[in-house]
């Protein structure tokens, strides 16, 4: 890898830490109070009951396995945690599952995908606030509602990389 790759990935993963600290204070001041989410390689914590589930589900039904643990390393040799990984007729799809996506968690979103190179999407049980709704879009990050196992299938479908490991 050279410098100016380098320079760009460390840029990448100060962003990173600098959007998981925002990302932790307006958790911690939140009206409601800290909700459980996956936050990533930082920590284990809850996921929403039955979202892993019904991702598994889906995934089965289209000839995924799931590789465990969800990890997988990237270009820049970070290896990067999701919520789940599968593994299909040589393809990889990574899903991230959320109580509550943020902005932040798009960024995070964004930064893996691209250093994996895989097909990755989010999944989350609330509908995001606008903000994170453009940002996802922008950065063609594809979330799902919970539930929404249809429309699940079809991102699964129609997505996958050759990437190996």
């Amino acid at each position: 890898m050279n410098w100016e790759a380098r320079d760009e990935v460390s840029i990448l993963m100060l962003s990173l830490n600098l959007f998981q600290y925002i990302h932790d204070i307006r958790m911690q001041t939140s009206d409601a109070g800290p909700v459980a989410i996956n936050m990533g390689e930082e920590s284990d914590v809850l996921l929403p009951a039955g979202a892993l589930d019904q991702i598994r589900s889906v995934a089965q039904g289209l000839e995924y396995q799931e590789v465990v643990p969800a990890k997988l390393k990237g270009k820049s040799g970070i290896k990067h945690k999701f919520s789940a990984l599968f593994r299909g007729k040589g393809r990889y799809f990574a899903v991230d599952v959320y109580d509550k996506v943020l902005e932040t968690d798009i960024l995070r979103g964004r930064i893996k995908e691209q250093d994996v190179e895989i097909p990755y999407c989010i999944e989350t049980a609330d509908t995001p606030p606008g903000r994170a709704l453009k940002l996802a879009k922008y950065y063609q990050i594809t979330i799902v509602t919970s539930g929404d196992l249809n429309r699940l299938k079809d991102v699964m479908k129609g997505a996958g990389s050759s990437r190996t490991p």
